[in-house]
């Protein structure tokens, strides 16, 4: 019984692999930089193009009453942003927000996060990556 149930819990593994190895990759990249008070917190997803899916962003409370935006924002040429979407803060331990792309059309693509209010809060984004096709 012992080997049947491991024998299924193997197979189950190996079918999770294959479905993650054609749907892409996942990655979660949190700021360096905690914000504070009146902020700036910004992450790049350079080169990032046609093969991103999905993103994630959550802005996490450590302290205080948390408040600001997040600005989803493309760019073709790494200067010039063109504001997609925003998540507005509100004060909670959890700020969070989904983003699926059906066609993207940047080249990159960043977070600027300008938290305002007596708060320290850090940024994190989550992304799913489509594999070369």
């Amino acid at each position: 019984m012992k080997k049947l149930f491991l024998m299924a819990a193997l197979s189950l593994a190996v079918c999770s692999m294959v479905n993650a190895q054609k749907l892409g990759y996942s990655t979660i990249i949190q700021s360096k930089d905690t914000a504070t008070n009146a902020d700036t917190v910004v992450i790049n997803l350079f080169d990032a193009g046609s093969h991103l899916k999905s993103v994630q962003i959550t802005v996490i409370k450590v302290s205080g009453t948390v408040a600001g935006k997040v600005y989803l924002q493309g760019s073709n040429n790494n200067v010039n942003w063109i504001t997609l979407d925003s998540l507005t803060n509100s004060d909670q331990l959890y700020n969070t927000k989904a983003f699926i792309f059906s066609n993207t059309s940047y080249n990159s693509y960043r977070f600027l996060y300008n938290s305002t209010g007596t708060q320290r809060s850090v940024l994190q984004v989550a992304y799913v990556n489509r594999k070369d096709e």
